[in-house]
Parts: structure tokens; sequence; C-alpha cells
């Protein structure tokens, strides 16, 4: 693999993890103060994170490995599910300053 190829595709994992790990850490904060979750409900949550972290890697496999490249089912993926986001963090807007006191 040429140099080039390995700094596109580290570029392209960390952005991958950066952006991930933005929103994962500060998802208690939202859940709980924003929309005023329980913390059985904030629990759940990262449960259903989990699971699907396992489980998905099966059903995604299959469909890349039988039908199209993987860096073309990531590639589409990630458009394809922007939008559902963008439409839930419109729909139920916070406000900029939603601290206590």
């Amino acid at each position: 693999m040429g140099l080039k190829t390995r700094l596109q595709l580290s570029t392209l994992m960390f952005l991958q993890y950066f952006i991930w790990g933005t929103w994962y850490v500060t998802l208690n904060t939202y859940l709980g103060e924003g929309l005023g979750f329980t913390a059985t409900q904030i629990g759940l949550c990262y449960g259903t994170f989990a699971i699907a972290a396992m489980i998905s890697p099966f059903f995604v496999g299959l469909i890349a490995d039988k039908f199209f490249a993987t860096e073309r089912v990531l590639g589409a993926m990630h458009p394809l599910w922007h939008c559902p986001l963008r439409f839930h963090f419109t729909r139920w807007k916070i406000p900029a300053s939603s601290s206590p006191g």
C-alpha cells in the first residue's frame, strides 16, 4: 500500500471515530438535561448502541460482501443516515442555554 493511500485511509478512520466520539460522549447530557430522560432510559439508549454494534456487522457484511464493495456501502450509509439524524435534531430543538440556574 502506498503512502498516499495509507494517509487517506488513516484520515478517514480518524474522522470516522472522531465524529462518532464527539456526540457519543455528550449524549448523556443531551438526553438527560435537554430531553428529560431518566437515568434508566439513558442507560437503555447506550445499551441499544452496544447491541446494534454487535449485530449490524453481520447483516451489513452479508450485503456488502455479496453485492458491493465495502467502501461503497460505507460511503452510501453515511449520507443515508445523515437525513434521519438531521431531521431528528432539527425537529426537537434545544435552547442554546439549557444549563440549570
